[in-house]
């Protein structure tokens, strides 16, 4: 039963890499410091395809479920930062951002979320 859910999960997971048209701009890309499954890759690539149609409540859902699943990846953080400054809630996005910084993203990552800062 268990290889089951795993050969279906993978399954799941190459036929959804399959439909993807879209992927992570280079400042959200998974990346030492993000997130360490492909769960919640999955789930920041539906809430990208959420925001880049507007649908900013269902990109917020897809983040809320990437932050339970790993609450100390920094690339959930920053990219719920992003639908805060998209969604007119800066003081969030700051403090989304800056919880981002303090759970040690990459070298590239702390410099986006850095400049990311500096625009709000």
């Amino acid at each position: 039963m268990v290889v089951f859910r795993y050969v279906a999960m993978v399954l799941a997971l190459l036929l959804a890499g399959c439909t993807t048209t879209t992927t992570l701009k280079p400042e959200a890309a998974l990346s030492n410091g993000g997130a360490p499954d492909s769960a919640v890759g999955v789930l920041l690539n539906q809430a990208q395809k959420a925001q880049a149609k507007g649908d900013l409540a269902a990109a917020d859902g897809w983040l809320v479920r990437a932050m339970r699943i790993s609450p100390t990846a920094p690339v959930v953080y920053y990219r719920m930062a992003l639908l805060r400054k998209q969604q007119g809630q800066p003081d969030q996005a700051r403090q989304l951002a800056s919880r981002a910084l303090s759970l040690a993203p990459d070298k590239r990552m702390k410099r986006d979320i850095n400049k990311f800062l500096q625009q709000l």
